[in-house]
């Protein structure tokens, strides 16, 4: 529901504020793959408002996972509730590979309290400190047999949890009144980073315009990544880690993306760059670095490419 989305990000903005965040909206009436961005020294989100989770779409969620990698922010979404009811507050679900919270738990989160809840196939699950666990059993001298009893679960299960696998939460509970001590692990937002798999990720460019500029990042090296429903159009990322947020403009007076680039390569600290296919003389826009596509077509054939890219990114 759009009111609650518009309520639920004016609310939000004054939560990060006042948690000492700087933040900035990409400005897309909502159709962005994400609705806010916000970093406070290493803690870095993109964050999406959803009410029914259900609704995710996953080639929006695998476009937010790429941003994740590309970035190494955390992406999330915040929702209310899914189609069998409210979401449960210190609980993460998943959705598409994207952790999702309620609204309070990521107030929770910003305060320093990390969720450890997680909804999948069959209920709520705990991750387990396996090495933990076998340390306490041994301590208190109890036998694999013992704890199974105890709890009510098979002698492998509780191998397997002394090896990292996860508990149900009911298991989980069992365990802690039995051993009186911290065996759960936190929930790794960033997960999603090291699990995105390149080869997942669709590469439908819009025209022999895009097409043109691929190929010719593609030649100096850097890996290219196509956007959707983002406020940049493609990402250029090389061995280097330098990450670019290229806009890709066909007509510049009406390209609305220019100042969602401008601030979101500011706030993550990467270079921006817009392409102009129309020929002009501005050399910014919305303080984003504007070069002319024919130029970069020139500078590609007499070798000078890298030169006059990283010029512009430069002038910022």
């Amino acid at each position: 529901m759009e009111d609650f989305r518009k309520f639920l990000l004016k609310e939000l903005t004054v939560q990060l504020r006042d948690h000492g965040f700087v933040f900035t909206e990409p400005d897309m009436d909502g159709i962005a793959s994400f609705d806010l961005a916000a970093k406070r020294d290493d803690d870095k989100f993109i964050i999406k408002i959803v009410y029914n989770i259900d609704t995710i779409r996953e080639e929006n969620a695998i476009e937010m996972n790429y941003i994740s990698k590309l970035i190494g922010c955390i992406a999330l979404v915040i929702g209310k509730r899914a189609s069998n009811g409210d979401l449960e507050s210190n609980i993460v679900y998943y959705r598409h590979e994207i952790p999702i919270m309620t609204y309070d738990t990521f107030i929770d989160y910003m305060d320093g309290s990390r969720p450890y809840i997680y909804s999948a196939h069959g209920g709520y699950y705990v991750s387990i400190k396996g090495d933990s666990l076998r340390s306490l059993r041994e301590k208190k001298r109890y036998s694999i047999g013992y704890v199974s009893g105890s709890i009510g679960v098979s002698r492998r299960s509780i191998s397997l949890y002394e090896t990292g696998t996860a508990a149900t939460l009911d298991v989980y509970m069992k365990l802690q009144r039995l051993f009186s001590d911290d065996i759960k692990k936190t929930i790794d937002l960033l997960s999603g980073i090291r699990t995105t798999q390149a080869n997942r990720f669709p590469e439908n460019l819009q025209n022999d315009f895009f097409e043109s500029i691929f190929s010719m990042m593609r030649s100096l090296g850097f890996e290219m990544f196509p956007f959707r429903k983002t406020p940049f159009d493609a990402m250029a990322s090389d061995n280097a880690a330098d990450r670019i947020m290229l806009g890709l403009a066909e007509q510049l007076g009406s390209y609305r993306k220019a100042k969602a680039i401008a601030n979101l390569s500011k706030l993550f600290e990467k270079d921006s760059l817009v392409v102009s296919k129309e020929k002009t003389d501005k050399s910014s826009i919305q303080g984003c670095p504007v070069v002319n596509y024919s130029d970069m077509v020139e500078a590609n054939r007499n070798g000078s490419l890298d030169m006059l890219l990283r010029k512009k990114t430069d002038s910022r």
